[in-house]
């Protein structure tokens, strides 16, 4: 008889991983841009650092970027020091202002980084393109997932001349490499012209059958 404890442990079960991969193209893009200045006097450099970033973000909405789409990535002040034989010289300070800003019409990135560097942005620190609903192709591509993986049971069951129960006894998502590839580093001489590419969206699961 067998004892309810070790039933699990003594059920024959077959276990694939089903996978699943789709291709997408983007249909937005974050761009993390803004101003470095370097100055002898801390208030002046804000003062024309704010300026600069005024005028950017000023043209940036003048082409269509709502407030909800701009948000602050960074505000850094350093000191920068000059070494020479041991010795350490105060040599004013880099005050750092970006922002990222979301854009919702793909065809439009090459524009607004270019009117930004126009205006003053002299830092273009990533482009990363995404997707507004990635939910949707995830979902697309977990269910594909599945199905590949109740057909890669059925065929190992086929071949052993067995017969598959109606439902499996396990399915469980596994993890994946990130859907979207890192953010591309760029400089400010590379605002155009940007292609976005294709984005990869994979799915893994576990389906097991008792």
């Amino acid at each position: 008889m067998i004892d309810p404890a070790n039933r699990e442990k003594e059920l024959p079960q077959i276990s694939v991983i089903g996978e699943a991969e789709l291709t997408v193209v983007p249909d937005q893009a974050v761009v993390t841009l803004g101003v470095t200045t370097e100055t002898l006097e801390l208030r002046q450099g804000q003062s024309e650092n704010s300026a600069a970033m005024t005028a950017i973000l000023d043209e940036v909405r003048r082409l269509g970027i709502g407030e909800d789409q701009i948000e602050t990535a960074l505000y850094q002040i350093d000191s920068r020091y000059h070494y020479e034989d041991g010795v350490s010289t105060f040599a004013g300070y880099e005050i750092t202002h970006l922002f990222q800003i979301t854009i919702e019409e793909i065809n439009m990135v090459g524009t607004i980084v270019d009117a930004a560097v126009e205006k003053g942005a002299n830092t273009v620190r990533t482009i990363q393109f995404t997707l507004q609903r990635a939910d949707i192709y995830r979902q697309q591509a977990l269910q594909l997932a599945v199905e590949n993986g109740i057909s890669s049971a059925q065929a190992i069951a086929t071949t052993l001349g067995i017969l598959l129960p109606p439902y499996p006894s396990k399915v469980e998502q596994q993890p994946t490499s990130p859907d979207f590839p890192s953010p591309r580093l760029l400089s400010a001489s590379a605002a155009t012209p940007i292609q976005p590419g294709q984005l990869t969206i994979r799915a893994h699961v576990l389906v097991a059958y008792e």
